[in-house]
């Protein structure tokens, strides 16, 4: 067994000490006058008190369990002219008619200037309204006409 020895210089802390322990002193009475009390003070850390000492701290032994964790290392593959490249998902976001109406309505109302762009897109899918659109082009209409400015 080991023992393990702490020293602790803090000067404020031996003064608030005395302060407490002065305040903590029972007020002597009448009778006791002619027998004065021993006076309590703070001694410097470090220094024996009369005060028995604690018993020593053993500190118990620290386990870490070995950490392993399996590697796994990515080979590539492959690929010939065969295999088809890799697409990136087209689904458009699913969005309404009403929806699509009032983000062109409001595109044209901040910029009126984008009409020819608007009429061009509506030519693009085929449309001369967005009601004419069929519903499997309302998405990516949508997409396109983000693609103007307009929030959607």
């Amino acid at each position: 067994m080991s023992n393990l020895t702490i020293t602790i210089e803090a000067p404020e802390i031996v003064k608030a000490l005395t302060a407490l322990t002065a305040a903590l002193q029972p007020v002597a009475s009448p009778a006791s006058k002619d027998k004065p009390l021993p006076p309590i003070s703070a001694t410097k850390l470090g220094q024996s008190t009369d005060l028995a000492q604690p018993a020593p701290v053993q500190a118990a032994p620290v386990y870490q369990a070995p950490v392993t964790s399996p590697v796994q290392i990515a080979t590539p593959t492959e690929t010939t002219a065969d295999d088809p490249a890799p697409q990136a998902p087209t689904a458009a976001p699913s969005f309404t008619v009403e929806q699509v109406g009032k983000a062109g309505a409001d595109l044209l109302a901040a910029d009126p200037g984008k009409m020819p762009e608007l009429l061009g897109l509506l030519n693009q899918f085929g449309a001369q309204a967005i009601t004419e659109l069929k519903p499997d082009q309302i998405g990516a209409f949508a997409t396109a006409l983000r693609g103007l400015g307009a929030k959607i």
